[in-house]
């Protein structure tokens, strides 16, 4: 059961429906992946939960080249890892062309942005996405510089089951079970700091006086977001 406490009020969330995939459990900085993310659509966010779960079996000694069978593979090269797999593993209600190249388009334009007391540097989330219509292949690109990051864990980290963030329906579902999986006692956490963890821009869901409009907020973002939890996620 996971509690979330905002504005002095508990929201919990429940149960069922799972996507066909073997189930298991994956490990993810919060910090690097989705918290700075502004508006990252649901199918930018499978794809990328994709590349974590890679990211995840290779740490358990999984051998990539041959990973999920044919259609998935992910292999190391010199500047970065290639990425292949199906359509079907992003999308699952059909081969839709414009869906596709809608979340390929617009990750490949994402930046991923980091910084240590060492140094900073900025790169794409993915680059060189193609699809290749007939047999609903998408292969990509994902820097080297990324793929390390995304698993040495570098600032914290969650755990989650991939089928049931892979079962959400919404951007917003998926980034509030990320932030609730795991936890025990209610969140207690500030609306400017949630907004922040689900990459909802600082001035949204505000008046024209710059007042907090909580209303709007539970209704376009908590609500929505609730419901999708409730039908998908068994607690």
């Amino acid at each position: 059961m996971w509690g979330l406490c905002i504005f002095a009020a508990n929201q919990s969330f429940m149960k069922k429906k799972l996507p066909i995939t073997k189930n298991k459990d994956v490990v993810v900085s919060w910090v690097y992946t989705w918290s700075k993310q502004q508006d990252m659509s649901i199918h930018e966010q499978r794809i990328v939960l994709r590349i974590l779960e890679a990211c995840q079996a290779e740490l358990k000694g999984v051998k990539l080249k041959d990973y999920a069978g044919t259609k998935r593979k992910f292999e190391h090269g010199l500047c970065d890892v290639d990425a292949q797999m199906h359509v079907s593993d992003v999308i699952f209600s059909g081969r839709d062309y414009n869906e596709i190249i809608a979340a390929l388009d617009s990750l490949a334009g994402r930046f991923f942005t980091y910084e240590d007391d060492e140094e900073w540097w900025k790169c794409g989330f993915i680059s060189n996405p193609k699809y290749k219509k007939r047999t609903g292949i998408i292969t990509f690109r994902v820097s080297n510089d990324l793929w390390d990051v995304f698993t040495k864990f570098a600032k914290g980290y969650r755990e989650f089951e991939l089928n049931k963030a892979l079962a959400l329906p919404t951007g917003y579902s998926l980034r509030f079970y990320m932030l609730m999986s795991g936890q025990v006692y209610p969140l207690d956490i500030s609306l400017e700091n949630l907004k922040d963890r689900l990459g909802i821009p600082a001035d949204k869901y505000k008046d024209k006086n710059g007042k907090d409009r909580i209303d709007h907020f539970e209704e376009r973002v908590l609500k929505p977001a609730k419901a999708a939890l409730d039908e998908s996620c068994p607690y």
